[in-house]
């Protein structure tokens, strides 16, 4: 699933002073873990084409598009510890495929590999239906071709439908999706709300 390293070396100053003063990094790294769990697994990456950096992010407690990532940035420990969780916990919302691409490059190098969510809409999912049943005649500029192996680890993919607009069946959605990620074992879930 994921793996969490716990930063063991005191080397620096500024290391030492906060896990003294913190009362966060005072609780025994069980329950750092669990903290950090609880901000990471309610949180949502959008990946928002229109918006200069091309992410925002939103945590589902607070409401707000502050602080999915936040908490990697308080301190050297905490980000050596917490690194791997966002993309093990936090889910990745795609407006469109085409941008999925560039939008793992800000996950660094080899970004995609740990992503195990994503949700992407009706209207995405049923082009890729349609391009998988169509027999994958055109892969120039719909963007379905660079979703292909992209995430080797990619465990659920979540279809938001607020307005039922999906146009094939739940299990020729389900083949379709396994074809174009390449996942086998991929469980999708359609959300209506």
């Amino acid at each position: 699933m994921y793996m969490v390293t716990f930063f063991s070396s005191l080397t620096y100053t500024s290391t030492r002073a906060n896990q003294n003063r913190s009362p966060l990094l005072n609780l025994p790294p069980e329950l750092r873990i669990l903290v950090y769990e609880f901000v990471f697994k309610c949180s949502s990456v959008y990946v928002v084409p229109w918006r200069r950096r091309g992410l925002s992010t939103r945590n589902v407690h607070s409401g707000k598009y502050r602080g999915a990532f936040s908490l990697l940035y308080t301190c050297r420990q905490i980000h050596h510890e917490a690194f791997s969780l966002p993309k093990a916990l936090v889910t990745y919302d795609f407006t469109s495929l085409i941008y999925i691409d560039s939008a793992t490059k800000l996950l660094g190098p080899n970004g995609s590999e740990g992503v195990l969510s994503i949700k992407i809409s009706a209207r995405e999912v049923n082009k890729i239906t349609d391009w998988v049943v169509g027999g994958a005649r055109n892969t120039n500029g719909d963007g379905h071709h660079y979703a292909m192996g992209l995430f080797p680890s990619l465990m659920c993919v979540e279809i938001r439908d607020r307005k039922r607009r999906l146009e094939f069946d739940i299990h020729t959605i389900q083949h379709a999706l396994r074809h174009c990620f390449e996942r086998g074992t991929l469980e999708v879930s359609v959300c209506y709300a």
